[in-house]
């Protein structure tokens, strides 16, 4: 297969959790024989761990879109790859980071989803009703292992909602130990030179021997986290972590995390630092505890990898373009489904010059209603039991089509512009 990712940022210049997972991602699809390209604002191409990137301009996405079998999208640019996609004709596979959808992905199919975790798969069952897996963001041991001097108590990314002040309070607090804050790759960092237990570094891709191969303990006071990768990649060499119980981090970490159920509760900070620091056996067996998690972690990565692409194969070997008339087409009229049918034929209206959606109207439901089936020569029926979005257009060993909609045939919306009254004589 031939795999295209359309995304705002990517290592080793724009390094977080959802970039490097996407990566990961990548990489592991081309050692299985797959070629993965990514398109990216950048100032040049590039090559990073065998995957090329490309500058996203008009010819490079021109280009790449008719070159690769399906596009992937994640938190910016969605909309612009989906809309992308299906002038190309090619599915379209989005990766869900968090727990606010996106209401482009919601409305639009066909489109796969992949889900970084179980507990965001089971959030968004409402949201997003389209075919999909989960795939818990691949951390290799073996890129991230390391002997640490176990110097510091270490922070990764200083974001206030990360804990960038918590780790400040936490730092007056326990002059006696040295803490390690490493600016992220988003959010306002939280910075304090003045406070002489804390060492600051910059932002890097080199985690392991410039992070890890130091920290003793990592924290994550995080306010949010819809998985924590850093958390994963820490207890590769055994580092205990301390942080808040987000359903995101208790999925990732299990038994070998240690949770603050209060992140603003400082004192529960100090009390779990100090049991760490000074008591050797209790460390030693929260770090045995956390190697044994690190290779459960490892031993999930081949089955989702295998899961992601057959589905990928799937989506790539049924999504076809349909001729102007099919015949035998069945079109299901739940509410859900009617919805789905607004998005997946993407129903446009032009006016001078100008293109705007009709998805999301009245005037759009009307037209489906009345025109699809003359148009189609299908009878509409009620959905079988068991029905899925993928199905919502179903045609004898052909699934997933795009239709294109005769133009005569696109609702026309008239726009009045205001004018000014005339003055009446008097």
């Amino acid at each position: 297969m031939k795999i295209l990712a359309h995304i705002h940022g990517y290592p080793p210049y724009h390094n977080a959790g959802a970039e490097w997972m996407l990566h990961a991602i990548l990489v592991l699809l081309q050692q299985r024989g797959h070629e993965c390209r990514v398109l990216v604002p950048t100032k040049d191409n590039y090559e990073f761990e065998g995957v090329k990137v490309f500058k996203d301009n008009r010819e490079n996405i021109s280009n790449l879109y008719v070159w690769c079998d399906l596009a992937m999208s994640h938190l910016q640019l969605t909309g612009a790859v989906i809309s992308n996609s299906r002038r190309a004709g090619k599915p379209h596979f989005h990766i869900v980071h968090n727990s606010t959808p996106y209401s482009d992905v919601a409305r639009c199919l066909p489109s796969w989803m992949i889900y970084n975790t179980d507990w965001l798969q089971q959030l968004h069952k409402n949201s997003y009703v389209h075919q999909g897996c989960v795939v818990h963001p691949p951390v290799i041991p073996s890129k991230y292992e390391t002997e640490t001097t176990r110097e510091y108590i270490t922070l990764v990314n200083l974001w206030e909602n990360k804990g960038g002040k918590i780790l400040q309070q936490i730092a007056k607090a326990l002059p006696q130990y040295q803490f390690l804050g490493v600016e992220g790759g988003y959010g306002g960092q939280e910075i304090d030179r003045s406070i002489q237990n804390i060492t600051y570094i910059s932002n890097t891709p080199n985690m392991r021997n410039e992070v890890y191969a130091k920290t003793k303990i990592l924290i994550m006071p995080s306010d949010y986290e819809s998985y924590g990768r850093v958390a994963i990649e820490a207890i590769c060499s055994g580092i205990p972590v301390v942080c808040t119980d987000t359903p995101g981090l208790k999925e990732a970490l299990k038994e070998s995390g240690i949770y603050i159920s209060d992140r603003k509760n400082i004192q529960s900070w100090i009390d779990e630092l100090k049991k760490l620091c000074e008591d050797s056996k209790y460390y030693t067996e929260i770090s045995y505890i956390c190697k044994a998690r690190s290779s459960e972690i490892s031993e999930q990565t081949t089955p989702e990898i295998d899961r992601l692409e057959n589905l990928m194969k799937s989506a790539m070997n049924s999504f076809v373009l349909l001729p102007d008339k099919p015949k035998n087409v069945k079109v299901t009229t739940s509410s859900v489904q009617l919805r789905a049918l607004k998005s997946f034929y993407d129903i446009r209206s032009h006016r001078k010059g100008e293109v705007w959606e009709e998805t999301n109207t009245t005037r759009a439901e009307q037209w489906i209603n009345h025109n699809l089936c003359e148009i189609y020569g299908s009878d509409v029926i009620a959905p079988p039991n068991g029905t899925t979005l993928g199905n919502v257009i179903e045609i004898p060993e052909q699934k997933f089509p795009v239709i294109e909609i005769p133009e005569e045939k696109l609702p026309v919306k008239e726009i009045k512009k205001p004018g000014r009254k005339k003055k009446e004589a008097v």
